[in-house]
């Protein structure tokens, strides 16, 4: 109704599904896998959406993959502007930034490419989608058909068109007396005898048995008996002493020693892939010097050695 609010809710795969088509609606821009995103089916370009805090605007956040050669920068510039316009057109959500991530080049070659991406061309790029318009016919009103068969709403008991049936009441059954049955007679019950209050029994004590104790046999000591045991004594015998002279070993002698001669070290050098160096030296030039004390010529040439002893 036009007086009641009629919100529309978009869902977040659409505004994947348009940031993606922008991206590679860019030239220069490609659909590219490679190493383990092959496997687990990761492509880029690839897209990420997160809401402001009104939930009025929204940040999109591109991967994408560029063709070598190619000016990245500026397809990087273009994706961003395009892919903002294209889902503000579509959708008509203000797109508050648009981060672009160049995640991988591709090298291409030169023959393969249909057309070769430049600044002109990037510049020539269309900004806004190839929108459709969308019409309806309107629908025609129609007056709402009623059954005969319907019942009235005003009385549901009564069918709108039934014949009522005439219903006769019979005659009321006459009432039988029935004798009251007679009354019961009270049987005294005499009380039960009285209970025996049974005690516990204490069971009688066991007397207690002696148990003798075997008493420990203590072994009979052990004699041992020692024998002392004597060495044979040595016989005793003369003793001899004799005087061993020590040799007194050579003469002790005085040698003299060399002075010998003055040690010199010799570097070692390694004159291995040495390149000879050739200085080329200047020719001596003439200074001339002027002489105030002649009175006579101005100047005159001088050897630059004798100018030096002078």
């Amino acid at each position: 109704m036009p007086d009641q609010p009629s919100p529309t809710r978009i869902d977040d795969r659409v505004f994947r599904v348009h940031a993606l088509r922008a991206a590679l609606s860019v030239p220069g821009v490609i659909n590219h896998a490679s190493g383990l995103n092959r496997l687990t089916g990761r492509t880029f370009p690839r897209a990420e959406l997160s809401w402001d805090a009104d939930h009025r605007a929204i940040s999109v956040s591109l991967q994408i993959a560029v063709v070598w050669p190619s000016p990245v920068t500026e397809v990087a510039r273009t994706t961003r502007e395009i892919t903002a316009r294209w889902i503000t057109a579509a959708t008509g959500v203000t797109v508050r930034a648009v981060d672009v991530c160049v995640a991988a080049v591709v090298p291409v070659d030169p023959s393969d490419a249909a057309e070769r991406v430049t600044d002109d061309l990037l510049a020539a790029t269309d900004r806004l989608p190839e929108l459709t318009t969308v019409t309806a016919a309107p629908l025609q009103p129609q007056s709402p058909t009623v059954h005969r068969t319907v019942p009235d709403p005003v009385h549901p008991t009564a069918p709108a068109h039934a014949e009522l049936t005439p219903v006769r009441a019979g005659r009321p059954p006459v009432p039988v007396h029935v004798t009251a049955p007679a009354p019961v007679q009270a049987v005294p019950v005499s009380a039960p005898p009285p209970v025996e209050v049974l005690h516990p029994v204490t069971p009688p004590r066991r007397p207690l048995r002696t148990i003798p104790v075997p008493q420990t046999v203590v072994p009979d000591p052990v004699l041992v008996r020692h024998v002392e045991v004597s060495h044979p004594a040595c016989p005793a015998g003369p003793r001899v002493t004799r005087t061993v002279p020590t040799p007194s070993g050579p003469p002790m002698e005085n040698v003299p020693t060399p002075t010998g001669l003055p040690v010199t070290v010799f570097p070692t050098v390694n004159r291995r892939g040495l390149t000879a160096v050739t200085v080329r030296r200047h020719p001596r030039i003439p200074v001339t010097i002027p002489d105030h004390r002649a009175s006579g010529s101005a100047s005159r040439a001088t050897n630059p050695g004798k100018e030096k002893d002078q």
